[in-house]
């Protein structure tokens, strides 16, 4: 259970709790937890726990105690309580809940732990360093540490940083994270950039089918350039759309609350997947004022660039959105299957 009280968040277990201030201390760094003599429930961050898909079918539904929670605090946890609108409390389950009866991880989406939270990483192309796979992980959560590499265009400029604080460096208008400049070739800049994000894709599942030839396209994109065997460890909750909304416009992801409304689980409820997006779109983000998505960002520094987001929900800026038809009730002009040229 996650909760807010007294100026601090906590966690709390059946064997244990943990207090921490609500801000980081320093810039791009985040406050130790202060712990109760009982056991300190987030303690273990090990990014690299069940890594590789025998790892992880050997410990199927790891007990509580035995799991870890790469960047729970800065990156995950603090992020999840900090915007105007969230919840004061969040209870999750572990992967062992219930499971000799029904089956282990009722209810588990949204959790902190690796297995839930971690995703994979694959860069590749021009400009882009070609290491392979290599034993890294890194945080999309907005108090993160990595922010991924910057976009095609986007320049160094003044922002505002980690606590609100002014910042020289930044790429966009609110970063708190650090740009992967060290997976780029200097100088080597791509006339294009497509990303891809596989929705609820388990990155050990991903890299086993690649090394066995059943991905072979992955494998190619992991050989030419870098992928992280820990993998990208989502923003709290673990869940689509608040992970997809942070990674484009860093800020979280979540649907506005009344007073009445503050106690609440994870997830998003059914059917409101396109109309939180429209918050964005017109310019009402409810995690507050001067954010600025990655797609503005990229024509702020070049106005002629053409940028396009297919079905991502922080849209607002891109030339063509799909989720911008959906809104309006079109369809996307899309050519149907039997149009398209072999």
């Amino acid at each position: 259970m996650l909760t807010v009280r007294a100026g601090a968040y906590e966690a709390h277990t059946a064997d244990g709790w943990s207090a921490s201030p609500a801000t980081p201390t320093a810039p791009g760094g985040a406050t130790r937890c202060s712990t109760a003599p009982a056991r300190n429930p987030l303690a273990d961050q090990a990014a690299g726990r069940f890594a590789g898909a025998a790892a992880e079918a050997a410990a199927r539904w790891p007990r509580r105690s035995a799991n870890a929670y790469p960047h729970a605090y800065e990156a995950r946890w603090w992020q999840f309580f900090e915007a105007p609108m969230a919840p004061d409390l969040c209870v999750v389950h572990s992967a062992a809940h219930n499971y000799e009866d029904r089956g282990g991880h009722r209810g588990e989406h949204g959790s902190l732990d690796v297995v839930q939270a971690r995703a994979p990483f694959v860069l590749a192309g021009r400009g882009v360093r070609a290491d392979g796979m290599v034993d890294r992980s890194l945080s999309t959560g907005r108090r993160g540490p990595d922010a991924g590499p910057p976009a095609r265009g986007c320049r160094f400029r003044p922002g505002i940083g980690l606590n609100g604080r002014p910042r020289a460096d930044a790429y966009l208008a609110r970063q708190d994270g650090d740009p992967l400049t060290d997976l780029l070739v200097e100088g080597d800049r791509p006339r294009h950039v497509v990303g891809f994000l596989l929705d609820g894709c388990n990155p050990n599942t991903l890299y086993r089918l690649a090394e066995s030839g059943q991905a072979p396209n992955v494998a190619r994109l992991m050989a030419m350039g870098t992928a992280f065997r820990h993998g990208a460890m989502a923003g709290m909750p673990t869940v689509t759309l608040a992970n997809h909304t942070s990674l484009h416009h860093r800020r979280p992801s979540r649907p506005p609350l009344d007073p009445p409304q503050r106690l609440v689980g994870p997830g998003l409820g059914r059917g409101r997947h396109h109309q939180l997006p429209g918050h964005l779109a017109h310019g009402h983000d409810p995690a507050g004022p001067g954010i600025e998505t990655v797609f503005e960002a990229i024509r702020s520094a070049e106005p002629a660039a053409f940028t396009a987001a297919v079905n991502e929900p922080a849209d607002r800026g891109a030339t063509f959105s799909t989720f911008d038809f959906f809104r309006r009730g079109d369809i996307p002009p899309f050519p149907q299957p039997e149009e398209i040229p072999t």
